[in-house]
């Protein structure tokens, strides 16, 4: 599996909480979406905080980007409970 990077350069592992930029409203406020990481097949995926009740699968998006940068994600919450280096 790639090591796949947020804005600021740390490696995003599963069970990480992203805050992804979403877009820019009414008097420049900058709006975000929060999507958790999880691992599936061993590739990364995003799902949305508010899908936890859909079933497995059905809101993944996939964590894939040739540069291995992904602009406009910063992690919030790191899970060190179970880390292991993937």
């Amino acid at each position: 599996m790639k090591k796949i990077l947020d804005e600021t350069g740390m490696i995003i592992y599963p069970g990480d909480c992203l805050k992804v930029f979403h877009f820019i409203g009414s008097r420049r406020k900058k709006y975000y979406l929060y999507k958790w990481v999880i691992i599936k097949n061993n590739e990364l995926y995003a799902l949305h905080t508010g899908d936890f009740s859909v079933p497995e699968g059905y809101y993944l998006y996939p964590l894939v980007n040739k540069k291995r940068l992904i602009k406009g994600t910063m992690i919030l919450n790191r899970n060190d409970n179970d880390r292991r280096d993937l």
